[in-house]
């Protein structure tokens, strides 16, 4: 059971920061639009 949570919180970890990024690059485009 442990090893399972641990999975889930490395997966989400992993979603979290791809979520993160893929937003940064949204902003950055949407810059780039308004120049």
């Amino acid at each position: 059971m442990q090893a399972s949570k641990r999975l889930l919180a490395a997966l989400t970890l992993t979603l979290l920061g791809s979520a993160a990024q893929a937003a940064d690059e949204v902003v950055v485009y949407s810059s780039r639009i308004d120049e």
